[in-house]
């Protein structure tokens, strides 16, 4: 990303709230799924197979938010 930045001399920033204020935006998310969370025979895939999931990704959270760099407070404030 830096590189093709530098290519075109466009600046960018990794700051999760680059702009100060009180504005939703600039926290990266991402979306993700498998065949088996699509498949609409699986009726009961939020309970077998979403929520467990989730569960394990939440057990580590704080450990993830510490590794993904600073200003994070910024960004994760809940009031939007």
């Amino acid at each position: 990303l830096v590189r093709v930045a530098e290519k075109y001399g466009v600046t960018i920033s990794f700051d999760p709230k680059p702009i100060p204020g009180d504005w939703n935006g600039a926290g990266c998310h991402t979306n993700f799924s498998t065949a088996s969370m699509r498949d609409p025979k699986n009726t009961d895939a939020f309970e077998t197979i979403i929520k467990p999931m989730m569960e394990k990704l939440g057990a580590k959270h704080a450990e993830h938010i510490a590794a993904y760099g600073e200003g994070n407070e910024k960004r994760l404030t809940g009031a939007h």
